[in-house]
């Protein structure tokens, strides 16, 4: 019982210099800092929304700030990916049920949003058993959800008469971190992709116990 915190303790310690941190993607902006006078770098974060969930009401980007979510878009007529992507994220859900990750959250964003009423999306939930308390399913304005997708996801969502359905949309989930950075990338249809996804969640919330303990370490030695 005495050796898990030595072990716990040595590991993040270790941790600053052998932990392997998740990317970070995305374009990165060049920002003018009036203060210093110098350019500031900074990371591609997902653009502020609001839509409409699958029970009616308002929820927007403030609704999930500084939370950890997995996203990615479907629409509830798809005859090809979108069942597969979902039976995936429900099963990823299962995985991940334990309190350590009662917090993370996951967003269906419909590219159908004309037919994909509030109703129709709770309907689509309740099919495929997706958990309520952590799914958000949205709906709204169909150009910006698509300029979303493409701006701030880095996914395509789009009308496509020639795609299955009528829609073009990417079969990827995202990893956002807290700060609003992508971290990951991940083919919703592969359940090996899918358990990748779960892995890689895992490692974000250590790297953010590593950067806390790593926080409270320098500053006990002010």
């Amino acid at each position: 019982m005495l050796l898990m915190p030595v072990f716990l303790l040595w590991f993040l310690n270790m941790g600053t210099h052998n932990f392997k941190r998740l990317p970070v993607f995305g374009p990165k902006v060049e920002v003018y800092n009036e203060a210093t006078g110098t350019i500031d770098t900074l990371d591609h974060r997902i653009a502020e929304f609001n839509f409409i969930d699958e029970h009616g009401r308002a929820f927007g980007s403030k609704d999930i700030d500084s939370t950890i979510y997995v996203a990615g878009f479907v629409f509830t007529r798809c005859p090809s990916i979108c069942p597969r992507m979902t039976q995936q994220m429900a099963r990823l859900q299962l995985k991940l049920d334990n309190e350590a990750f009662d917090e993370i959250k996951f967003l269906l964003h419909s590219v159908d949003p004309k037919h994909d009423s509030s109703e129709v999306l709770l309907a689509f939930a309740e099919k495929y058993h997706l958990q309520d308390d952590r799914t958000v399913l949205l709906t709204g304005d169909k150009s910006e959800i698509y300029t979303l997708g493409a701006s701030s996801y880095l996914l395509a969502a789009q009308e496509d008469v020639s795609a299955p359905g009528g829609f073009l949309h990417s079969e990827k989930f995202v990893l956002v971190d807290r700060k609003g950075r992508i971290r990951g990338f991940y083919d919703g249809t592969n359940s090996e992709e899918v358990d990748r996804l779960g892995d890689e969640i895992k490692l974000l919330l250590k790297e953010e116990d590593i950067d806390a303990y790593n926080r409270r370490k320098a500053k006990s030695t002010d």
